[in-house]
């Protein structure tokens, strides 16, 4: 049952993307089949149609992700529950502003982004680079202020942000099942030893990631079919009021419930400010 609708207003954008074009060298996966499982989620506590805006495979381009970011900031006013969704593939990227303590970015991967680098051909203008994401978010986490809430979920590979550690061993593991790639997407020339280190841009909101930057995002088969490990725990526990911290450690102790093949390791990254660890999810 939907629970009342209170004053504030409610904004989603979800975006599932699992069957890119075969020409941009990704695999098949399963982004989409996320859209259903949070949109349900979202209608369970009190979202209505209206309030979500969804963009599926080929109308996940950058263009239109671009867009429905710029709308949204259009649209929130002081108080707003925001709640942004992807799910999809992801990859490190050289960091060419020198703002990532390693060297690389993360991108998440909209359906018009290419796996390889290839001069004149395609040289990453499509990647959504986590410097660009937090770009198009803070214009709408200051229009909230503090007595909203923006929480973005990215379900992809390298899709936390944190110090990098060696990678996990893949070569038990089906492509199929990973949502990303260990091969990262380095610009000619590139040399992230030679990067002059900046400070990390700062985050205003709550952003749960499904593994860290490092680490490769693992799909789930719940029993009928594969979707996003971070997800199916979400869903499994996301309800208006909860705080924040009692959701991330409900989602970990899910995680540890979810079987990996043998030899990797997949941990939830949440990169959330202090004073936000006990605010009510959308309370």
């Amino acid at each position: 049952m939907a629970m009342p609708l209170c004053a504030q207003q409610r904004h989603a954008v979800v975006i599932g993307i699992g069957d890119y074009p075969e020409n941009s060298g990704w695999k098949k996966i399963h982004g989409d089949a996320d859209i259903e499982i949070v949109c349900a989620m979202l209608s369970e506590n009190g979202f209505e149609p209206q309030d979500i805006k969804v963009l599926k495979n080929r109308d996940a381009d950058k263009a239109a992700i671009a867009k429905v970011f710029a709308d949204l900031a259009a649209d929130v006013q002081s108080g707003d529950w925001v709640y942004v969704h992807f799910s999809g593939h992801g990859q490190q990227v050289s960091d060419l502003d020198g703002d990532e303590a390693d060297g690389w970015d993360e991108a998440i991967i909209p359906y018009d982004a290419c796996r390889e680098y290839k001069a004149g051909v395609y040289e990453g203008e499509n990647h959504i680079i986590d410097d660009e994401l937090n770009q198009w978010l803070m214009p709408i986490a200051d229009k909230i202020g503090q007595e909203g809430c923006l929480l973005v979920v990215l379900d992809a590979c390298h899709s936390g942000d944190g110090t990098r550690a060696e990678d996990e061993e893949e070569d038990t593991v089906r492509e199929t099942d990973i949502r990303g790639t260990a091969d990262k997407f380095e610009y000619a020339g590139f040399d992230p030893d030679l990067a002059s280190p900046k400070t990390p841009r700062k985050t205003n909101w709550i952003a749960l990631s499904a593994c860290k930057p490092y680490q490769s995002n693992y799909e789930y088969w719940d029993g009928s079919r594969y979707v996003g490990r971070l997800t199916y725990a979400l869903a499994q526990h996301f309800r208006i009021g909860v705080p924040v911290c009692d959701l991330l450690n409900d989602i970990e102790i899910t995680y540890d419930t979810l079987p990996l093949r043998r030899n990797t390791v997949q941990n939830l990254n949440a990169d959330i400010p202090e004073r936000m660890r006990d605010k009510l999810i959308f309370k």
